[in-house]
This record gives structure tokens, sequence and C-alpha cells, in this order.
């Protein structure tokens, strides 16, 4: 698998530094910027087998008269980046993955981004897109220039959903067994990457990744828990957006291995679905 976007932003800065903005100047991406990111779109490669095409939209594209919008939760933004996908979980994975990737680069280009997968108008970004009866957008978000000034937006939904907040490394990571947390000092050159994926967003910021050390793998579960209130998987975007931070971060400290789905010693854990792992390579 090529990975042409390896370099193109620092992985460490660009995570810790990004946030979710709701407050946007009113200005269109300059074709500079805009270039930049169709062009960067094309680098982008997951380690799922789905072929995730990314779609700059500006606001203006919605049909029949209607703006794309998400219901105000956005102020002043002008363009979106999303996906039309289908409802599997490959897809789902995918997506989460690369569309993390590109919030990031952007994120390095001084743009401001912001996760949406219920507050905005899909009928009109559907619409917008042409979807076909069994293609779906389950995400999009805005992207363009920050406000110098945060909006009450913003405010409120890092107050309310505490978006800064992290879960304990010992609740997310584990060696051989759910029993048993991963002590830190245990994993050695893995360290790094986890502490990414700890940092990574997701949903109402409930980070449903389980990690389980298993030798010289690392087995990625995913916790469930929106069910089919979205009509689709939530956590599994969430998964495929911490396997990209994951991803990132060994390959930016050249650590050799490669995914793979196996059977091999893989935990049985009620609530718990297992997904994909990385094999280490000496």
């Amino acid at each position: 698998m090529a990975n042409e976007f390896i370099g193109s932003f620092p992985i460490e800065d660009t995570i810790r530094g990004r946030k979710s903005i709701r407050t946007y100047k009113i200005q269109s991406l300059i074709e500079e910027d805009k270039e930049k990111l169709l062009d960067f779109a094309q680098t982008i490669t997951s380690p799922f087998s789905s072929d995730i095409r990314l779609q700059l939209l500006h606001r203006q594209q919605g049909t029949d008269n209607e703006k794309l919008g998400t219901y105000g939760v956005i102020k002043g933004a002008s363009d979106y980046i999303t996906a039309v996908i289908q409802n599997t979980q490959e897809d789902l994975l995918a997506l989460g993955y690369s569309m993390e990737v590109f919030v990031l680069y952007a994120s390095s280009l001084g743009l401001g981004t912001c996760w949406l997968g219920g507050t905005f108008n899909r009928s009109s970004f559907i619409k917008a897109l042409q979807c076909k009866e069994n293609e779906i957008i389950p995400i999009v978000s805005p992207i363009g220039y920050p406000s110098e000034r945060l909006g009450l937006n913003d405010k409120m939904f890092r107050t309310f959903a505490q978006s800064a907040k992290r879960n304990p490394w010992d609740t997310m990571f584990f060696d051989q067994s759910f029993k048993k947390p991963l002590n830190p000092e245990n994993a050695e050159d893995y360290r790094f990457p986890l502490d990414m994926v700890r940092l990574a967003p997701s949903a109402s910021n409930k980070q449903p990744w389980r990690i389980i050390k298993n030798g010289h793998r690392w087995d990625f579960y995913k916790k469930r828990g929106y069910g089919d209130k979205l009509k689709f998987d939530m956590d599994s975007i969430d998964l495929g957006i911490a396997v990209s931070h994951f991803h990132l971060a060994v390959m930016e400290k050249d650590l050799k291995g490669r995914f793979v789905k196996t059977e091999e010693g893989i935990q049985q854990e009620q609530g718990l679905d297992y997904l994909i792992s990385w094999q280490e390579e000496k």
C-alpha cells in the first residue's frame, strides 16, 4: 500500500493542536488552498479494502435553491468535505480513516474542521451528490478559515461534550487479555502510536476503541454504543479514525508492520467486536 501522504505534515504537533471549529470567517476557500486539498486527497490510501472518494462541496451547491446546511450548529462556513459510501463496515472504517487524514492535513494548513454525524441537513447533501439508492453520506465537515473569536457554539459544545477530555490509558489498552491493562512502559516503541490513538476524536467523545497487545500483534476492537439510532454504525467510523492515528504514528516512527485480519488469539468479550490487527515486522 502506497503512503504518499506521509511527510506532508508533522503528525504529533498536528494531532495535539487540532480542535473542532464551529465558527468561521464568511469566506470561501482560496484556490491555492483548494488545489492543495484536492491534490492531497488523491494521495490518501487506507488499510481497508474500500476505495473512498472524498468530495469538496460549496454551500451553494445544494439543489432546488436549498443551501447545504447544519441546523445552526456551524456558523459562517462556505465549504464542506464529505464522501458518498455504501453502508458497509469496510466503507465506514475506510471513511473514518481517510477523512481523518484529510482533516489533519487541513488543520496543518491552518484550516478549521468539525466532524458532524447528526447535525446537518443530510437530504440536501444527498441531493447535491446525487447519491444512489444504496449509498449514504454518514459524515460531513465544514472546512474553512476559523473566526478570530470563539463562537457561542464552540464554547457550549466544548463544555458539554468535554471534547478535550480523554479516557484513562488503562481503560483502552490491554496486555494479552481485557482483564490486564497495558502498562505504558510495556508498550515500548508503540507507546507513541497509542498516545496518538488516545487523542483521536470520536462521536460524543465516547472513544469506543479497545486495543490488546498480543505478542507482536496489536488487535483493534470496537465497543458497541450507538446501535441503530443513525441507521449506520458510527462506532466503525470512530475506529477508522483511531486506526488512522495509530498508522500515521507508526509510519512517522518507521515502525515496520502491516494490517491483517486474524482469528488466532482473538478475545471474545461481551459488547466488543474485533475489527483488525497490526502485525509487527522485525
